[in-house]
């Protein structure tokens, strides 16, 4: 449960009580999690395997909303609703082992952890603002999001193409070490590649281009392994506000000239 995004803000102590009451529920490939008008009573997180969210239109198509793997937490939209029902179904994709927490328990952890309440409406803003990107790119269906669109796809047919951030990346705490992206499902790198110098301005900003296009969709922290360039709002971007804090601190401590500047660069606290 400390993995998922709502209780980042929690210690071990607070979380206790809504742990003690939580249960666990395990899916076999093609279980439903629940169907589409089902009431809306539970919020989960994801231990391990994978579950997606999907409709069907009336000709018996799939539309994919969201796949959720190992540490990410489904089920708000439903769950906060005024009507109390889901909207769309839920079904495992693999096996899967869930947390279920319910309604009770959950509300009561809210009152008296607001922050939870404030941690599932951002959430609950990423989700539309990402759900409206998606459905203006099925209006206009430019390359780029038929692109997208098309490896969504992919993911759901065939999880073992796209590598997920599971297992043990996922079991650490988000402020137990440097990697700010610990709650997410996936991750990607957009690499752009050219021989001639003179085409460089073009690559570079097509790169950027995709980048910009993505962050919406995306957790808001960067993996520093991947980052090309080195100022110094690209590396502070990597991280989140207090890690790159905690790194700079470390720098000054062990670096205070800055010598190792060649890379992505922590400069050292003031």
């Amino acid at each position: 449960m400390a993995r998922s995004y709502l209780f980042e803000d929690l210690s071990s102590e607070q979380l206790a009580p809504l742990a003690a009451t939580a249960a666990t529920r395990t899916l076999v490939r093609g279980e439903y999690t629940w169907h589409v008008a089902d009431p809306a009573e539970e919020v989960y997180v994801v231990l391990s395997g994978e579950v997606k969210d999907f409709v069907l239109d009336v000709e018996g198509r799939e539309t994919v909303h969201l796949v959720h793997g190992p540490g990410m937490t489904f089920g708000e939209p439903g769950y906060f609703a005024v009507e109390r029902n889901r909207s769309v179904a839920n079904v495992a994709t693999m096996p899967t082992a869930l947390i279920r927490l319910d309604r009770p328990n959950l509300s009561r952890c809210m009152q008296e952890h607001p922050v939870v309440k404030d941690r599932a409406l951002e959430g609950l803003a990423g989700m539309i603002r990402a759900a409206g990107i998606v459905m203006a790119s099925r209006d206009t269906r430019p390359l780029a999001d038929r692109l997208i669109l098309r490896l969504l796809d992919l993911v759901d047919a065939s999880p073992e193409r796209i590598a997920g951030l599971a297992g043990a990346v996922g079991r650490v705490g988000t402020a137990m070490s440097s990697f700010s992206g610990r709650a997410a499902g996936y991750t990607y790198n957009l690499i752009g590649t050219w021989t001639d110098p003179a085409e460089d301005a073009t690559h570079i900003a097509a790169v950027r281009d995709a980048s910009a296009a993505l962050a919406p969709l995306s957790l808001a922290n960067a993996y520093v392994n991947f980052e090309a360039e080195t100022d110094a709002d690209r590396a502070r971007a990597a991280y989140r506000p207090e890690i790159y804090d905690r790194l700079a601190r470390l720098k000054r401590q062990y670096d205070p000239t800055n010598l190792f500047s060649r890379n992505q660069n922590v400069k050292p606290a003031p």
